[in-house]
């Protein structure tokens, strides 16, 4: 029979009876470790590698196939990189029958048992001894447990487990059924783990875990950058209570943390609740600060909310950067469009005094334009009076954004500067590159950011693109 008449899976138990059914579900969030790590993530475990195969045929739906088990063992460590004697603890399928169990334990211990010395056996466990068979969910079940001891460095105990199965020949095999809860010591290398699990089918699957990169804590030292905090709750009371605790917090425990790893776990590791404030300041003393303002419910530089309801939708402007010009732009528009060639007008004299030539004249000519010198000050031009004319047809910007010399006009655009001030910045700025040129070469190079990184090349990344694509700037003759 496979059902326990005891009511529980006795994993690897003398007194193994069959298993109790379970119900549950489980989630894990996966996502590659080089963006996890970019991302600032908190990464719990790593999965080296991974296995799936089937039984095929065998003698029943109770009677695995343990040469498929050793297969499947085989291609998870030979797919993780990772020697069988390197894993330090294996989450088994442990049903808790007469038959499975031994068989399971043959397999595990003639695959990943062989070559460990006596007194250092193959620890293993199943979580169906605590939560019964969740099915369909069992395997995730065991993932989370494992996960949950790699990151905890503790494995707990296999609930109910008394008496060593005698069909299985522990010591033989080099394993260890984890009996009390038991501390993962460190072994120079991270903490690893294997998780099987096997369907009612006859599929099997196998994945090899481990330990997450422990992250570097440094000294919380400002960057002098300006930071956002965002508080959020149902409430403004909430709001400004919250605000308070974090105050207090900053000021206290959470000294020794930088503004930016608090900034980036209330923004991105936060619910996002109706009423929210934010506070910008550049240092811990200027959070703190802007923090006791909102739980004061005054007023102060770079305070803003609590917001009353979640803004709606709004408009963005995009500004591009050099590179998107091309011949006969803006053409038609000054012939065809009163506010486009009105616009245009308007800037011509400022233009005329900053940068020393005509954007009507460059744009009635259609001709193709070259040269830093020119070409940021006419697309500057273009993108102020195209504003203008998204303007006159009632479109306007709730917020602006700029890549490169684009972040100049977005700066005019939201009034930071004014015209001949933005057309200034653009003159001088279009002017030093030009002095620059010929000196260095850039390359968009179908690399990864971590290859990129041990590239071993005399060049450095400045910027990424998207995976697989970095830019790489250098010497021309890198």
């Amino acid at each position: 029979e496979a059902l326990s008449r005891s009511g529980q899976c006795h994993s690897f138990d003398a007194s193994a009876d069959g298993f109790v059914r379970g119900e549950g579900c489980g989630v894990v969030v996966l996502k590659r470790l080089g963006d996890a790590l970019a991302d600032g993530d908190r990464v719990l475990a790593v999965i080296r590698g991974s296995a799936v195969n089937q039984d095929g045929r065998s003698n029943g739906l109770m009677a695995p196939n343990p040469a498929a088990q050793m297969a499947v063992l085989k291609s998870a460590y030979a797919a993780a990189g990772v020697e069988p004697r390197e894993v330090d603890y294996v989450e088994a399928h442990g049903t808790g029958t007469l038959l499975g169990d031994p068989i399971e334990a043959r397999a595990l211990g003639t695959v990943l048992g062989r070559g460990r010395a006596a007194d250092a056996p193959l620890l293993i466990g199943a979580v169906k001894s605590n939560l019964g068979h969740l099915e369909s969910a069992a395997g995730v079940a065991g993932v989370i447990k494992a996960v949950l001891a790699l990151q905890r460095g503790r494995i707990p105990a296999n609930l109910g487990y008394e008496n060593p199965n005698p069909h299985i020949p522990f010591d033989k095999l080099r394993l260890k059924v984890v009996a009390e809860a038991t501390p993962w010591s460190a072994v120079g290398r991270p903490r690893r783990a294997g998780v099987s699990s096997f369907g009612f089918g006859g599929t099997n699957a196998h994945v090899v875990l481990e330990q997450g990169p422990v992250p570097v804590v440094g000294a919380a030292v400002d960057s002098g950058a300006v930071t956002t905090l965002v508080v959020s709750g149902k409430s403004a009371e909430r709001v400004a209570s919250m605000a308070g605790m974090l105050a207090q917090w900053m000021d206290g425990d959470g000294g020794g943390v930088a503004l930016a790893e608090v900034a980036h776990t209330l923004n991105h590791h936060r619910a996002r609740h109706q009423r929210f404030a934010t506070v910008c300041a550049r240092d811990r003393a200027g959070a703190v600060a802007g923090l006791r303002a909102l739980a004061a419910g005054q007023s102060a530089v770079g305070v803003v909310g609590p917001q009353a309801e979640v803004p709606r939708p709004g408009t963005v402007f995009v500004f591009s950067g050099q590179g998107s010009q091309w011949a006969g732009m803006g053409r038609r528009l000054l012939a065809e469009e009163p506010a486009f060639a009105a616009a245009v007008a308007g800037l011509e004299p400022v233009f005329l005094e900053q940068v020393g030539f005509s954007l009507q004249q460059v744009l009635r000519d259609g001709e193709p334009v070259g040269g830093d010198a020119r070409v940021q000050p006419v697309l500057m031009g273009l993108q102020l009076a195209l504003t203008e004319l998204w303007r006159s047809h009632g479109v306007h910007p709730d917020a602006v954004i700029g890549h490169s010399m684009g972040e100049v006009s977005a700066a005019v655009v939201a009034g930071a500067l004014s015209v001949a001030d933005g057309l200034r910045v653009i003159a001088i700025r279009s002017r030093l590159m030009s002095q620059l040129a010929g000196h260095g070469a850039v390359a968009l190079v179908g690399w990864s950011r971590c290859s990129s990184s041990r590239s071993g090349s005399r060049c450095s990344r400045c910027c990424a693109m998207g995976s697989p694509s970095v830019v790489m700037p250098g010497c021309s003759r890198c």
